[in-house]
Order: structure tokens, then C-alpha cells, then sequence
């Protein structure tokens, strides 16, 4: 279509149209055809399900603290862990539970220390290393140790179940690790009824041996 007419003048309305078909095909151009439309739905979907579909965030990861105690691997969650210290000798009470190893005293603070091998009936523990002060709701008690090993984040929901092979007081731990590490179970040395000879304070009741 010609914008000038026979005369060689401007053919206004012509050139109108002429631009008004332009600007048609530019708007068809910034707007998508209906395949268009039906592959960015597709490819949005296709988003969607994936974020559905995926892993949630590691709200089950819990830093644990890993030890020896007589030879055999053993861990606990960080977050109870107030402090790892050592050359700390306890001090024997009288008439204590047999799983009290004595009391420090740490930084004027008396805590109990806790034989662990003791406390789940597999007999005396030889430790002399590191003591693991735990802490839960204001308390405090000390775990001797052979030797630290270290930390490492581990899935709870993916911790193993505790194996038959370990006897009595199972309800002292989470799990075993991938790492075959027995987590423990810290909040029941604080709320277990085992352990009603820790006074509030945290010193040795005088309770007979159990």
C-alpha cells in the first residue's frame, strides 16, 4: 500500500494503517502464540513439582560430639555439651551410686562424674581422659572419657536402631550413627530415675550403690 498517492501527496490515512499493521505485529511479537503459552505452563509446572517433591531442609542434623568410653565409640549432641575438660581427678563420696565416680570441682563448681559403663551395667569404666561436661535445664554432671574424637554433623532421622547387642538401658540412646557410633540419649541422664541420686545442684546424693 502506497502512502503517497498519484499526485505524489501524502496519503495520510494509507500511512495510518500502514503503521497501525506495524505496531499489530510488534504487540504479536512481545505476546506469546498459544504453543508458547502451553510450553512456559508446562515448564512451570514442572518447577513446582520438583520443589514439591524435594528433600526438606536438614531440620533433623544434629552436630554430636564423639568419644571413646572403654574402647567403644560413643557420641552425644553438642548442644548439651557445656564444656570438654581435662587432668580432673574426682574425688570418691561416701555411699554414692556406683555409677558416681566422685565430684570435681570446676571453677567453684561441685559436679558429679559419671561412669558411664557403670550406669548401663556393663561394668567399670577405666577413663582417665577428657570429662565431657553435659548440661540440661540448669544441671550439670561430668562423663569421663578415654579419649575425644571429635565432631561431626549426623541425620537423627537416619540414625540406625540400637542393635540387641546392647543390654539394659537402651532408652540411653538415640541411635547408632553410619559410623557405628552409639549416640546417646543426654536429657535421660538428667530426667531417668537412675540418676535421682544427682542432687539439683549437681552434686552425689547419698544414696546406696546401685
Amino acid at each position: 500500500m502506497s502512502a503517497q498517492t498519484a499526485t505524489g501527496a501524502i496519503d495520510w490515512a494509507a500511512l495510518h494503517e500502514r503503521i497501525r499493521v506495524a505496531m499489530e505485529g510488534l504487540e504479536r511479537g512481545f505476546e506469546p502464540d498459544a504453543v508458547e503459552v502451553e510450553r512456559r505452563l508446562a515448564e512451570r509446572a514442572e518447577r513446582l513439582a520438583r520443589a514439591a517433591t524435594a528433600p526438606p531442609a536438614a531440620i533433623d542434623e544434629i552436630r554430636i560430639l564423639e568419644f571413646e568410653i572403654a574402647g567403644h565409640p560413643l557420641a552425644v549432641d553438642s548442644r548439651y555439651v557445656r564444656e570438654v575438660t581435662a587432668d580432673l581427678v574426682p574425688v570418691p563420696v561416701p555411699h554414692a551410686p556406683a555409677w558416681a565416680l566422685g565430684v570435681v570441682h570446676l571453677r567453684g563448681e561441685m559436679l558429679t562424674v559419671l561412669d558411664f559403663q557403670a550406669l548401663t551395667g556393663a561394668g567399670k569404666s577405666n577413663g582417665d581422659g577428657h570429662l565431657v561436661v553435659l548440661q540440661h535445664r540448669g544441671r550439670a554432671i561430668g562423663l569421663i572419657t578415654d579419649a575425644i574424637r571429635g565432631l561431626r554433623v549426623v541425620s537423627r532421622g537416619r540414625l540406625d536402631p540400637v542393635p540387641a547387642t546392647v543390654h539394659g538401658h537402651r532408652r540411653f540412646y538415640l541411635g547408632v550413627s553410619e559410623q557405628d557410633t552409639l549416640v546417646l540419649d543426654a536429657g535421660q541422664f538428667f530426667e531417668d530415675g537412675a540418676l535421682t541420686g544427682i542432687a539439683a545442684d549437681g552434686s552425689a546424693g547419698t544414696r546406696g550403690s546401685a
